[in-house]
């Protein structure tokens, strides 16, 4: 999974992120899929509703469905979420991981090094956190930098070659059996 968004968006991401501060910041991205790559468009701002917006983060309800309405009338489809860790790592929370309500979807996260934004982008599904690949440039992604789904034929060779061994060993076994006893009447 590749996030690519232009440097103008990380500044965008970054200001907003800044501004909230203390409080989590959040928001969506709207953008393109395509060959892997999910490109950013446009960086929306979502309002923070949580009860503690100084260490959680909950998007405006009504918010977050008008964006997600408005990204389809524009032909585009959500390729990122993104909020803020005003004093920590890029590293999703177990809530963060918790609530990761948009498997195959992007995470951003923005946390802090001394005075510096810090970028992590991450897929969270069914609590399980893998990393992903942010690409912040104006150019595209060079095929290289895109990650590809393993392919479909390497399960298949797995399960024939562990059929073959199976069968392997069953011979080999009965090669090393001694002979039968002869019965006597």
């Amino acid at each position: 999974m590749l996030l690519w968004i232009t440097p103008a968006q990380s500044d965008a991401i970054v200001a907003h992120t800044e501004h909230e501060s203390p409080r989590e910041a959040c928001g969506l991205i709207g953008g393109t899929i395509q060959n892997g790559v999910y490109r950013a468009v446009e960086i929306i701002p979502i309002a923070n509703r949580a009860d503690d917006p100084v260490h959680h983060f909950r998007m405006d309800d009504s918010a977050l469905v008008k964006t997600l309405f408005g990204f389809e009338a524009r032909g585009l489809v959500l390729v990122g979420i993104y909020h803020s860790h005003p004093q920590g790592k890029p590293i999703p929370s177990a809530e963060d991981a918790a609530s990761g309500y948009y498997p195959g979807t992007p995470y951003l996260i923005v946390g802090r090094d001394h005075d510096s934004a810090v970028f992590a982008v991450w897929e969270l599904r069914h609590r399980q956190v893998t990393p992903a690949i942010l690409h912040i440039a104006l150019d595209a992604p060079l095929p290289t930098d895109v990650p590809r789904a393993p392919s479909s034929v390497i399960p298949v060779a797995v399960i024939i070659s562990a059929v073959l061994a199976t069968i392997f060993m069953i011979v080999l076994s009965l090669s090393l059996l001694p002979p039968a006893p002869d019965i006597v009447r």
